[in-house]
């Protein structure tokens, strides 16, 4: 049986475009959007072991 998840294996510093319509507030670089559909692009972070809480990926740019 196959499982419907899938695990990927993401790499520090790989990058993603997302999009989204944005109900709450989202600033990146102090520019801030709202009630609109974005586009944003993000990067893999991995924390150091010693402050490692987990890994996420972080806002980097708009994207027009």
């Amino acid at each position: 049986m196959k499982m419907r998840w899938i695990t990927r294996n993401y790499k520090n510093n790989d990058t993603r475009l997302r999009t989204n319509f944005l109900w709450f507030p989202k600033t990146i670089n102090e520019e801030t959007r709202w009630l609109e559909r974005a586009t944003w692009a993000e990067y893999y972070v991995v924390l150091p072991e010693q402050l490692r809480t987990g890994v996420y990926w972080k806002p980097l740019e708009w994207s027009e």
